[in-house]
């Protein structure tokens, strides 16, 4: 006959193997030594979840977890991928180590597997991941501060702030785990002076920039000071866009070119607006980054580009017109007649009228040029200071690890660094 043996204590693997004594109910007994041994499952040391992620600029398998368990009975341990498959490229060892490089993806990508650990014909599972990062493209908008307006002591009017100029870059070599010196250039001061940014002139806007290791530094250039002062018959400064030219006696008076920009695949600034000859006596608008000053005639500021209403829409930036985002706006020029017009889209200031009223400041970090001084001999009013700058980083996909710097959104498959003043950027790590 047979009878079940039920253990009510725990085994101990120092005092393996087991002997076994049986006793009946007269006292008799037999013991059989080294007759029971406990053979346990492995046990993961590495808890469930992701392995590692795979930068796309470094995707060997150095930079993975390895698998690892233990044995009570140090019984030696293989490991290998039971169901679903690692990313391509890499190999996954019997002892739970990695070799080989993971293949470049078009696309960020996860692949989720099931490790299997065997000792002493004991098996146990945990699943595991590892995700390989498409390529990071990073892309850049850079807008110089605007122009301030002009002011006038002789002259009629003031012309209009040219708005900063943009460069824009679709693909910047930027290096992993490195940091970048973002610098947001201010706006042009208000003007209390005719000559503030040099003969006749008022301040120009300062560059905005991304500069660092791998890449041609990204200028988007100050925009250009508005023209004062009637007897020099003056023309605006030059700069990202041009300053519009002052309000004329008996000449017309031209507005300035533009330096739009440098290091960028593209780049963007218009000229300055040329201000009338004789009554009415209007200057001319500060040149936009969409088009020059006083294309809507004389005294309007240039429109701000819309090209980039996606960045701006996702970073709540720019300023919004009929539904769509502008930014660097050119000022509109001083009148000495009581009918203002308006800056340009994008956040342009407005000139001031016949009451020498002043013109209103280009709208923050958005690069646009302030509005020219009114009328002359009368009021006390000054040139509108040049709007702030901006700078705009992005790339593709959710926020790297270890990226920092500025606000940050993702927003539409884009994550998005926005910089009102001056700071750092860090890649991923």
């Amino acid at each position: 006959s047979s009878l079940p043996i039920i253990f009510t204590v725990g085994f101990v693997l120092k005092f393996e193997p087991y002997g076994i004594k049986v006793t009946n109910l007269s006292g008799l007994s037999k013991t059989v030594a080294g007759l029971l041994s406990i053979n346990d499952k492995p046990v993961f040391s590495v808890a469930s979840g992701s392995l590692g992620t795979l930068f796309d600029s470094d995707r060997a398998a150095s930079n993975l977890t390895a698998v690892t368990a233990t044995d009570e009975e140090s019984d030696a341990i293989t490991f290998a991928i039971t169901t679903g498959s690692a990313p391509a490229g890499l190999t996954f060892n019997s002892n739970g180590t990695w070799s080989g490089t993971a293949n470049a993806v078009g696309s960020t990508a996860t692949s989720n597997f099931t490790v299997t650990a065997t000792s002493g014909g004991q098996t146990i599972t945990r699943d595991y991941s590892i995700t390989v990062n498409e390529p990071i493209v990073y892309q850049a908008l850079v807008v110089g501060g605007g122009g301030a307006g002009g002011y006038t002591t002789i002259g009629w009017a003031g012309g209009g702030g040219g708005s900063g100029g943009i460069a824009y870059h679709n693909n910047l070599s930027m290096a992993d785990s490195t940091n970048y010196t973002v610098t947001v250039g201010q706006g042009g001061s208000e003007a209390t002076t005719h000559s503030e940014g040099g003969s006749n002139v008022s301040d120009n806007g300062q560059n905005s920039q991304i500069s660092g290791s791998g890449i041609t530094t990204l200028i988007g250039y100050g925009g250009g000071g508005g023209a004062g002062y009637h007897n020099a018959y003056t023309i605006g400064a030059s700069g990202g866009s041009g300053g519009g030219g002052e309000g004329g006696g008996s000449y017309s008076t031209t507005g300035a070119t533009a330096t739009q920009g440098t290091g960028g695949t593209t780049h963007y600034g218009g000229t300055g607006g040329s201000g009338s000859r004789g009554s009415p006596h209007e200057a001319g608008g500060g040149g936009g980054t969409g088009e020059a000053g006083s294309t809507d005639g004389i005294g309007y500021g240039g429109d701000g580009t819309a090209d980039f209403d996606t960045w701006l829409t996702a970073t709540s930036t720019g300023v919004a017109s009929g539904g769509t985002r502008y930014i660097a706006g050119g000022g509109s020029g001083g009148r000495s007649s009581s009918a203002q017009v308006d800056g340009g889209l994008g956040g342009g200031g407005q000139g001031g009228n016949s009451s020498g009223s002043s013109g209103t400041a280009g709208a923050a970090n958005t690069g646009s040029g302030g509005g020219g001084r009114g009328k002359y001999n009368v009021g006390s009013g000054t040139g509108g200071a040049g709007g702030s700058g901006l700078v705009i980083i992005r790339y593709n996909g959710s926020q790297q690890t270890g990226s920092s710097g500025g606000t940050i959104v993702t927003s539409g498959g884009y994550t998005y660094h926005t910089f009102t003043s001056s700071g750092t950027f860090r890649t991923n790590t």
